[in-house]
């Protein structure tokens, strides 16, 4: 008898999302438990196999689900997930607000940016340099492989300063933020620009400078607010004109 049930088509992969979700919290679904195949999900929620791929993707992402060549399975760690789906949540069904969200990364990353530069070796500046060519030779096309390398140059420098709890805390803004950000179209001038800040920041780091990295990363932080609120606000009234 399948635990789960077969689902409108209007938002799929969100949708099998929270049925796997909601199986994990009231623990039908428990660490370590694997999951039907892709075929097996596909027919049990009634859904494309693609929409299952999204979602567990998606859920990979979130740090919920394991992807092994076995398969995949209901990952060990799932508070901060949860919270990181909860506060997207949040942001849509009570409006929390993008200044929120910003201001709790501005205040991470500016202590992590600091406290990172104590334990800087020349190995780590090699790393973040050679992360931000990639990202300056990653075409305009390639959105998703900007973003990876975005997170992955924030996740090594969060690393860096030496506090895991602060990591996870950050992880959970960068992600709530993303996806707000993957429901607006980028731009090659999106991309380009954050090339350029993160070339700033680059070169605070390689001063050793603690208070430049700090407003750099405030400056970089309260820029991209701005930017985002803007481009929310135009599509919201590009919405209400066309409705």
């Amino acid at each position: 008898m399948s635990v789960f049930t077969r689902v409108d088509r209007s938002s799929v992969s969100d949708t099998v999302i929270d049925q796997i979700m909601a199986l994990i919290s009231t623990g039908a679904l428990k660490s370590g438990d694997r999951l039907p195949t892709e075929h097996g999900l596909s027919e049990q929620l009634g859904v494309g196999r693609s929409s299952v791929r999204e979602a567990l993707k998606a859920l990979e992402m979130l740090g919920l689900v394991t992807r092994r060549k076995e398969g995949s399975f209901v990952s060990a760690e799932m508070s901060m997930p949860a919270l990181t789906k909860a506060l997207y949540v949040d942001m849509l069904a009570r409006e929390l607000e993008i200044r929120h969200v910003y201001q709790v990364r501005r205040l991470l990353e500016t202590e992590l940016g600091e406290l990172a530069v104590t334990n800087l070796e020349d190995d780590d500046l090699a790393e973040l340099e050679a992360l931000c060519l990639s990202m300056e030779s990653t075409p305009d096309t390639d959105i998703q492989r900007h973003v990876k390398l975005d997170r992955q140059f924030h996740r090594t420098l969060s690393e860096l300063a030496g506090n895991p709890v602060m990591t996870r805390l950050w992880e959970v803004t960068f992600e709530v933020l993303l996806e707000v950000r993957q429901r607006i179209p980028f731009t090659p001038q999106n991309i380009r620009h954050s090339d350029a800040r993160h070339r700033v920041l680059l070169d605070a780091l390689r001063e050793r400078d603690p208070a430049k990295v700090r407003q750099t990363i405030a400056e970089t932080l309260e820029n991209g607010e701005a930017r985002l609120v803007e481009r929310l606000a135009q599509l919201e009234a590009e919405n209400d004109g066309a409705a």
